[in-house]
């Protein structure tokens, strides 16, 4: 649990750095993460589509290795309006076009 929080903690510092400041990472139990987005703020809930475009952007293929190899395999998205969407950390959130389709 300690290099996954380790890799947690370096995510969110990471994104930060590079101006997504309404992104973090948390951890609070072995091979889960919480994502949160604070800055996504629309009334609906998010689409598939919307959802796959976010994380393909957020879970690129080095994220998701580094967060595989922490033990790290599952986790939830929760938007700015603390919705929460169960995720798995995969590549088909980068891999699949942004239409939402698998």
């Amino acid at each position: 649990m300690a290099s996954q929080q380790k890799i947690i903690a370096e995510l969110t510092t990471s994104f930060r750095d590079n101006g997504w400041t309404g992104l973090s990472f948390e951890s609070s139990e072995p091979g889960m993460v919480t994502i949160y987005h604070k800055d996504i703020l629309q009334n609906n809930k998010l689409t598939e589509g919307q959802l796959v475009s976010i994380l393909g952007t957020i879970l690129n293929p080095d994220i998701v290795s580094n967060l595989k190899d922490s033990g790290v395999k599952q986790g939830t998205f929760v938007d700015g309006k603390y919705r929460k969407y169960p995720i798995e950390i995969s590549r088909k959130y980068y891999d699949c076009p942004a239409t939402g389709f698998f």
